[in-house]
């Protein structure tokens, strides 16, 4: 299996998303212990590791950063050498093969540097506006590609085609569907969002949020406290975009908070800040985008509902906001208003921040670690005591990426098999019972998923043919089945096969 391939990215920046390689024997078992080497052959960038082994699961993952301004095309060759294994001896059925691996990449033009306007020039922007109809912010632009997504919110889901399409579902009490009405809609059959096409997709407790193609980002739903930009109080009932003008390539978004990834790696976010969940050092809400700490770079944010964490390009962990629960990693259980590293010195592939925990994958050897409330098993350690530092979830896998819910977290291996462990009273872990889970177990019905978003009670995941499937909690028609029953497997969404 192969993925990372055909992606863009500014020059001297690393991909968004990791390559990734999982060597297999002939009956489909994982290799482990089988030397990959990572070599840029054309572009002039770096790969990083430039060798590594495969893990249990056999597979191995790689950063790429892109050449300079001016390289062209980007060519990586990873050469797989299947002669041994890591004790020396050549894996059942392998001996003296070698495979070599192609990655393509482009550039995109790099962003100009971006003024952030003050507050008082936010809320002049935000007054002079049409909240309905808005016009997208002048200045420098990326050129982000369509990312085909589910993205699960409180009470409601939304989807994100390969075409830029973003359709939602569930609750719409604040407006969180995006097409400017009442209606509650249980299918995927309801309307596209105005304002597309659109390249990535955030939904958090009852807002959300996109980018559009040139990176800049427009939210809808509840913004009480600035968190889909601009004064707050005022409901977004449409996608309105969110003031200052920067351009992101990522978003994540919290219980009344949200946050972009700049290309630069720098982080800014907006909304509610009573436990420093926006890092700047304050306690005060922010109704424009505010800059996370005094620098630092990094490659992935993600929002937790009174929490923000982070990865930085070694792969090292970082946390602010509430840790009432232990959720920040840092040994204790106080806020902190600046991002501190989570300890343990280890080095993460994915991090995902939930209600009050927060989980992420190792990078050397895909093992899942979590830390904060664990009250439903969440952690997924076999015991039920919070924990204010990363713990290793005992597993039969090896993991590519995680997602954690308001209770609950699952995991997906690099073939697509989703696993799930902590609260499952509405059978959002999808094994088929509604009894809580302090270890992972495999969500059943066979499917594959490229992805899967867990928020709440409810998880949702994209298959590997394009099929959109929803589990658990149902109470707002979330799951989009046309119906308001609680789901303990996987449900086809109404629609979910266009």
């Amino acid at each position: 299996m192969v993925l990372g391939e055909a992606q863009a990215a500014p020059p001297g920046t690393q991909l968004q998303d990791p390559l990734v390689l999982r060597l297999v024997d002939g009956e489909g078992a994982g290799v482990e212990g089988i030397p990959v080497t990572f070599q840029v052959v054309q572009g002039g960038g770096v790969a990083e590791p430039a060798q590594a082994l495969t893990d249990p699961d056999g597979t191995v993952v790689a950063r790429w950063t892109m050449g300079p301004e001016g390289s062209g095309n980007q060519l990586l060759l990873a050469r797989v050498a299947t002669g041994a294994g890591a004790e020396g001896d050549p894996p059942p059925g392998m001996a003296g093969q070698e495979a070599l691996v192609q990655f393509r990449a482009s550039l995109v033009p790099a962003p100009v540097a971006v003024d952030e306007v003050d507050e008082e020039e936010a809320q002049e922007m935000e007054e002079a506006e049409d909240p309905v109809e808005t016009l997208m912010p002048a200045g420098p632009t990326l050129s982000l590609a369509p990312r085909a997504v589910i993205s699960a919110g409180g009470g409601f889901s939304c989807t994100l085609s390969g075409g830029g399409a973003v359709r939602c579902w569930g609750r719409n009490q604040d407006r969180e569907l995006g097409d400017g009405g009442e209606v509650v809609r249980r299918s995927l059959a309801g309307p596209t969002l105005a304002g597309g096409p659109f390249a990535r997709l955030a939904a958090g407790v009852s807002h959300a949020c996109a980018l559009r193609p040139s990176g800049h980002a427009v939210c809808w739903g509840n913004n009480s406290h600035g968190q889909s930009g601009g004064s707050t109080g005022a409901t977004r009932a449409t996608p309105t975009d969110v003031p200052g003008g920067l351009v992101f390539e990522a978003l994540s978004l919290g219980l009344a908070h949200s946050c972009g990834l700049a290309p630069d790696g720098s982080i800014h976010c907006w909304g509610a800040n009573d436990a420093g969940q926006l890092g700047d050092g304050s306690r005060e809400g922010r109704p424009s985008p505010v800059r996370v700490g005094a620098g630092g770079s990094f490659t992935l944010v993600t929002a937790g509902w009174r929490h923000t964490c982070a990865l930085d390009a070694q792969g090292r962990a970082f946390c602010w906001g509430e840790g009432l629960s232990g959720q920040l990693g840092s040994g204790d259980e106080g806020n902190t208003a600046t991002p501190r590293e989570v300890m343990g010195g280890h080095r993460f592939r994915s991090l995902d921040a939930g209600n009050a925990h927060t989980c992420g994958v190792r990078s050397r050897d895909g093992a899942v670690l979590c830390w904060g409330s664990n009250q439903f098993g969440q952690v997924g350690d076999g015991a039920q005591a919070q924990t204010t530092v990363p713990v290793v979830m005992e597993a039969p896998r090896a993991f590519v990426s995680v997602t954690a819910g308001g209770a609950h977290s699952c995991a997906l291996t690099s073939d697509g098999t989703a696993y799930c462990w902590g609260r499952n009273a509405f059978g959002q872990l999808g094994n088929g019972t509604t009894q809580d889970r302090s270890r992972p177990e495999p969500v059943i019905g066979g499917h594959e998923f490229t992805s899967i978003h867990a928020l709440g009670s409810h998880t949702c995941g994209l298959s590997r043919v394009g099929r959109t499937h929803c589990w658990g909690y149902n109470l707002e028609g979330q799951l989009g089945d046309g119906t308001r029953e609680n789901r303990a497997s996987p449900t086809l969404v109404d629609g979910g096969e266009d």
